[in-house]
């Protein structure tokens, strides 16, 4: 009886510990920006000041393949959230970017809301679409 408890104890160990491995790989892959990081964005791509230019192509290929659907049936970018501290895109390139906004000073609310919308509604313009998670 014993054994059969140690076994099922390891199993569930090694179980969680794959699933940390993962969530360990996925965070490694993950580049964070904040919003004054960008040097420009254009119909293409994000341009970063470190010189990391992310392809709006590779992210609609990449929310593709996560989402099993077929090329051309999305042109969906990345995954917003305005409601979490601070405010965030999740764009889906194949190592995920994170667009976070943090500004200090008196109106910092105000500019960061005016920013992440800014943001928004620049992609929308260029036809890209971002999945809300609010």
């Amino acid at each position: 009886m014993r054994m059969c408890k140690y076994i099922a104890i390891l199993y569930i160990y090694k179980k969680q510990r794959r699933c940390l491995n993962h969530i360990r790989k996925v965070l490694k892959f993950m580049k964070e920006y904040n919003y004054k990081d960008i040097k420009e964005i254009t119909k293409s791509h994000v341009l970063f000041k470190d010189g990391f230019d992310m392809l709006f192509e590779e992210c609609i290929n990449e929310f593709s393949v996560v989402h099993n659907l077929t090329r051309g049936g999305s042109r969906c970018v990345a995954k917003r959230d305005c409601l979490e501290t601070p405010p965030y895109f999740l764009f889906y390139s194949k190592e995920r970017v994170k667009v976070f906004f943090d500004f200090k000073g008196p109106f910092k609310n105000e500019r960061i809301l005016n920013k992440f919308m800014e943001l928004q509604m620049l992609l929308d313009e260029y036809g890209y679409t971002t999945f809300d998670l609010t």
